[in-house]
């Protein structure tokens, strides 16, 4: 059932994926796992497939995916608590 279907109209949800580390894991760690990402996400085929399964690669760095991760958690702790959304 959509948003619209339940009575939240105005309301706009995006499937996404992101790889997070365990708390504490040193930032060279990070830097280098998140390069490799980057590259991967690089590569033609793997685009490629990665679209025909309907997904869209946006890598990005460490910091970007952290303010997206911290907007993300904002943004949908508004709509629940607007909307009155309990779980079920």
């Amino acid at each position: 059932m959509t948003f619209a279907e339940q009575g939240y109209a105005d309301t706009v949800g995006d499937n996404w994926a992101g790889v997070l580390a365990p708390a504490g894991t040193p930032q060279p760690a990070i830097v280098k796992f998140n390069a490799a990402m980057v590259a991967a996400l690089d590569n033609p085929e793997l685009r490629e497939r990665l679209r025909d399964i309907g997904t869209a690669p946006a890598p990005s760095s460490p910091e970007e995916f952290a303010t997206y991760l911290r907007e993300e958690i904002a943004r949908w702790g508004r709509v629940i608590r607007e909307k009155g959304i309990k779980g079920e």
